[in-house]
């Protein structure tokens, strides 16, 4: 890139001052495209944090499924025990019954081995809702298994691409810092120090067009007479409003 003649303060000629303007625009939009990439790069990593407590939520999903399933395992397994005291209470019952002497004892044994029969009942009932909960446990736990399989294929998948894209952002950060040096090397550094100032003022942007008497950083008209010395376009001005260094449209088309 050749050097860029002058600060832009004084008149100058329309090339001239094209140059100074278009050297302006390509390191604002340098500036521009390298913060949003550097944006991006600072987000990888959080990214990156998020893939893996995706993974780590769905282990535990699955891990919740197992243990469901273990205690309804056990809760069956205590029921099992539970069923055979009963049988062996209803056994007694009944050989008890065999060995009493009045129609009262006899009564009241069979009372008891009704209960039993009842509890018994009841247990069973339990143990094939515990059955019937255990399939369905099992069942969603299988498939949580299944689909954290497919899950993690599609969680590396992304990963591996996100690293590519981090790659490539980087290689793209580096060309354009590159690249800004070259054009920073070619601006007058009292420009550059205003361009950096005003920067600095609006936050980003520093250099915008005007269109119909409007500057298209700020939105706001530009006074008649600062219009029309804009369109002589031969010397660096300021909107009155946000500060920006102005151009008139269609200006650097026609150069």
């Amino acid at each position: 890139m050749n050097s860029i003649p002058n600060d832009g303060r004084g008149e100058m000629n329309r090339a001239d001052l094209t140059a100074i303007v278009d050297a302006l625009l390509q390191l604002q939009e340098n500036e521009v495209e390298t913060t949003s990439i550097q944006s991006l790069l600072e987000r990888v990593p959080d990214r990156l944090e998020l893939f893996s407590t995706r993974l780590e939520d769905f282990k535990t999903r699955i891990a919740e499924s197992e243990t469901r399933m273990s205690d309804l395992q056990k809760g069956y397994r205590q029921h099992e025990v539970e069923i055979q005291s009963i049988l062996a209470r209803i056994e007694k019952s009944n050989e008890k019954l065999k060995t009493v002497k009045t129609n009262k004892e006899y009564q009241a044994g069979l009372h008891e081995i009704e209960d039993l029969n009842r509890l018994q009942s009841d247990v069973e009932d339990k143990m094939l809702e515990c059955l019937e909960e255990i399939d369905e446990a099992e069942s969603a736990a299988e498939s949580e298994r299944e689909s954290f399989g497919t899950f993690s294929i599609q969680i590396e998948d992304e990963k591996v691409q996100l690293e590519r894209e981090s790659e490539e952002m980087q290689q793209k950060l580096r060309e354009l810092l590159h690249q800004r040096e070259l054009i920073v090397a070619a601006i007058d550094s009292g420009l550059l120090k205003k361009y950096e100032q005003v920067k600095e003022y609006t936050g980003a942007i520093a250099v915008a067009e005007v269109k119909a008497s409007i500057c298209q950083g700020c939105h706001m008209n530009i006074p008649p007479q600062m219009y029309n010395e804009l369109q002589r376009f031969d010397r660096l001005l300021n909107c009155p409003h946000c500060e920006r260094i102005i151009y008139p449209h269609g200006s650097l088309e026609n150069d």
